[in-house]
C-alpha cells in the first residue's frame, strides 16, 4: 500500500517536472514575443487561445457527468481564485521585467518555493518534514547561482512587484491543490483560463493598443505560450498536484529555471557557465532529496 502511494507520488512528481519543462522551454518564445506585444496584450492573447485549445476537451471530458448546484459553484470558486491569482502574477511578473533584469526575475519568481510551505504553515497549519525545509535551502541556493550573476545590488521597483508575483503564484499552487481533488483537473485549469483571459482583456483594452501586425509577428511565440505553456503545462500542473504535498510539487515546478537554461542553449545559443551549471546541480539535489522516503519510526520506538 505505501508502495502504491510513494509510486504515485513519483509518478505525479514527474508530471510536475514535464510542466517545468514545457514552461522553461517557453523562454526564448516569450523572449521573442515580447519585442512586438506588451505584457497584458501577450497574456490576453495567450490565454484566449488557451481557453480555444481546451474547450473540446472540457466538453468531452464532463459531458454525461451530473452537475449539483454545490459541484458548479465549486468549479467556479476554484476557477476564479486560482484564475485571479495566475492573472496577476503573470501580469505583475511581465510589468516587473521591464524594471529588473531577467535574471534577477527568474531568481526572485522562483522564490514560490518558499512561500508555498510557509503559506501552508500559516494558513493550514501543515507542518513540513525536516528534509522539505533542507530542500528548499538547496534549491534557493542553486536559484542564486543559476539566476543572480550580479548578486543583490540594488534592488528596483520591479524587483519589488516580481516579489509580490511570487507570493501570488504561491497562492495559485495553494490553489490547485485545496481544489482539483474535488473538481477536474482539466475543468480547472479551464476556467482559470478563462478567468485571467478575461482579466488580461479588460487590463489589455485599458493600458495597451496592440496592433494586427505586432499580434502577427508575435504569433509564434503566442502559440507556444498559449498551447503548450498554458493549456498544456497547467493541466500537468493541476493533474501532478493530485495528492501531492504542495511545497514538494512547487520545488518540482521551480525547475522551470532550469529547463529555461536549457532552452537557452538550444534555441538562443546561450552557453551556461560553470556557476549556472552548479545551479542546477543543487536545484536537482533539492528535488531528490525532497522525494526521498522518510524513515519510518516503530511503534513504541524511543523518541
Amino acid at each position: 500500500m505505501k508502495s502504491n502511494r510513494l509510486f504515485q507520488e513519483f509518478i505525479h512528481t514527474l508530471l510536475l517536472l514535464l510542466a517545468a519543462f514545457v514552461w522553461g522551454m517557453a523562454f526564448p518564445f516569450q523572449s521573442i514575443g515580447a519585442r512586438y506585444l506588451s505584457g497584458w496584450s501577450f497574456l490576453a492573447i495567450r490565454s484566449w487561445l488557451s481557453v480555444i485549445v481546451m474547450l473540446p476537451a472540457v466538453l468531452i471530458i464532463e459531458r454525461g457527468k451530473g452537475h449539483t448546484k454545490e459541484s458548479r459553484k465549486t468549479d467556479i470558486t476554484a476557477g476564479v481564485c486560482g484564475g485571479i491569482f495566475l492573472c496577476l502574477a503573470s501580469g505583475l511578473q511581465q510589468i516587473g521585467i521591464a524594471y529588473t533584469t531577467a535574471a534577477k526575475s527568474g531568481f526572485i519568481t522562483a522564490l514560490y518555493v518558499i512561500f508555498v510551505p510557509i503559506f501552508s504553515l500559516i494558513m493550514f497549519r501543515k507542518k513540513q518534514p525536516w528534509k522539505l525545509w533542507i530542500s528548499v535551502v538547496l534549491c534557493v541556493t542553486g536559484l542564486y547561482f543559476l539566476c543572480m550573476k550580479d548578486g543583490f545590488a540594488g534592488l528596483s521597483e520591479g524587483d519589488i512587484l516580481t516579489f509580490i508575483c511570487a507570493m501570488l503564484f504561491a497562492g495559485q499552487i495553494l490553489t490547485v491543490s485545496h481544489f482539483v481533488k474535488r473538481v477536474g483537473a482539466v475543468k480547472l485549469t479551464f476556467v482559470q483560463f478563462v478567468v485571467e483571459a478575461i482579466m488580461a482583456t479588460v487590463l489589455m483594452l485599458i493600458f495597451e493598443q496592440p496592433t494586427l501586425t505586432d499580434i502577427y509577428r508575435a504569433m509564434p511565440a503566442l502559440l507556444y505560450a498559449g498551447i503548450m505553456s498554458s493549456a498544456v503545462g497547467y493541466s500537468l500542473q493541476a493533474i501532478g498536484q493530485k495528492g501531492l504535498n504542495p511545497a514538494v510539487a512547487s520545488l518540482a515546478m521551480c525547475m522551470e529555471s532550469v529547463f529555461s537554461v536549457i532552452g537557452g542553449i538550444f534555441i538562443l545559443h546561450e552557453i551556461p557557465s560553470a556557476r549556472e551549471a552548479f545551479g542546477c546541480v543543487l536545484m536537482f539535489a533539492a528535488i531528490v532529496l525532497a522525494e526521498l522516503p522518510m524513515p519510518v519510526r516503530k511503534k513504541g520506538e524511543n523518541k
